[in-house]
């Protein structure tokens, strides 16, 4: 654990202490998995990855199931801006939950995450899941 914290630090700034404190209550809280939680290899292994188009789908929190089309290097704030343009939810109002029911920070790419073609994102109003961050 302290070796991924200081490769959070290195990644988040000194910020880290407070965002991870605030994503610890979050996922006891919201009920999210921690499993998910990015490592320093697998930040690595993403940023080696090839950058190529897939097609994701969002389940919205009415229940809609929406496609779209990404880069695998796209971040997870790049993704919340194209479901903003696609079902009118704005990004500050955004949670999202990746398939393995990890909480995706907005700096982290979906490589980070190893999202691939066709699996489902969840996204929720921030102040219903994600609580702190």
């Amino acid at each position: 654990m302290k070796k991924m914290s200081v490769a959070i630090q290195r990644v988040l700034g000194p910020w880290h202490f407070v965002t991870m404190s605030a994503l610890c209550i979050s996922l006891v809280i919201g009920g999210c998995s921690t499993s998910g939680a990015v490592s320093e290899e697998k930040l690595l292994a993403a940023a080696a990855a090839p950058n190529v188009p897939m097609q994701i789908y969002v389940l919205a929190p009415w229940g809609d199931k929406t496609p779209l089309t990404v880069m695998t290097q796209s971040t997870a704030m790049q993704v919340k801006e194209l479901i903003d343009d696609t079902i009118g939810m704005p990004p500050e109002e955004q949670c999202l939950v990746g398939p393995a029911g990890q909480l995706m920070r907005d700096a982290y790419s979906l490589a980070a995450y190893d999202i691939r073609q066709d699996e489902s994102l969840q996204v929720y109003y921030a102040d219903r899941k994600c609580w702190g961050l």
